[in-house]
């Protein structure tokens, strides 16, 4: 069973999280949304993203993901802190939130943080 749901249409920025899900390796399904039909306008959607804007990721535990105006950073950590200082001081007033995260161990070995590091940076980021 898929731990994450994806809403998409190919019309639309879809492309950036279905990319990062691949990377991570979790299982997923892809919810296209009919916007023809004004799927994104539906009352079932604006449950998802009360903006009906797509896309939308649903998390496995049914918390929303939607519109983030954020960066996210997968990074390895030896280098980590100096990616965090470069932007700090040649891009300081960005205007949105900047998470640089990473993890001791990659995505695909067991007890590994990454995917959880990865959740909560996307949560912050928004």
């Amino acid at each position: 069973m898929a731990t994450y749901t994806l809403f998409w249409h190919p019309r639309v920025s879809s492309l950036a999280p279905q990319a990062v899900l691949e990377e991570v390796s979790v299982d997923y399904d892809m919810r296209r949304i009919d916007l023809e039909s004004r799927e994104q306008k539906s009352e079932a959607y604006l449950r998802i993203n009360p903006n009906g804007l797509l896309p939308a990721l649903l998390l496995e535990d049914g918390s929303p993901i939607f519109e983030s105006a954020g960066i996210v950073i997968l990074h390895g950590t030896d280098t980590l802190s100096d990616t965090g200082e470069y932007l700090l001081r040649e891009m300081p007033d960005l205007g949105v939130p900047v998470v640089i995260t990473g993890a001791m161990r990659p995505y695909e070995m067991k007890r590994s943080d990454a995917l959880q590091n990865l959740t909560e940076a996307l949560l912050a980021a928004t």
